[in-house]
């Protein structure tokens, strides 16, 4: 009988110290592959922002008051992409990962459409 046990406890120690095989690596995924939608965001707001200053530039207005100035409108275009990385840390922090995702998305929108505003203006 001890040896029965010998052997068990033998290919215990054994199994435990082999312990758990570790996981392989994922592929490395590239920063715009990982971050595509925040590129998006960053490029689009530039866009906007460009052309909110060529239509204040040329005499168009802007819909909206405080990007009525060209310095305005940069400090309010360029900080959208900001405020959207910051809430959406917020939200998946507080297990709103849905919301999240959402988030940049609108940020993305409001810039398509004050583009396309600007560019009904004769910007560009």
């Amino acid at each position: 009988m001890r040896p029965g046990i010998l052997l068990l406890v033998l290919l215990l120690a054994s199994s435990a110290a082999a312990g758990p095989k570790p996981k392989p690596k994922a592929p490395h995924r590239s920063f715009f592959r990982e971050h595509y939608v925040t590129v998006l965001e960053v490029a689009l707001a530039g866009v906007d922002a460009g052309m909110t200053a060529d239509n204040l530039e040329k005499g168009g207005h802007e819909r909206w008051l405080p990007t009525q100035s060209p310095a305005g409108a940069d400090a309010m275009i360029l900080s959208g992409p900001l405020v959207s990385i910051v809430l959406c840390r917020w939200l998946r922090g507080h297990h709103h990962k849905k919301l999240a995702r959402i988030v940049p998305w609108l940020f993305i929108a409001g810039s398509v459409s004050a583009i396309s505003y600007s560019a009904s203006q004769g910007a560009y």
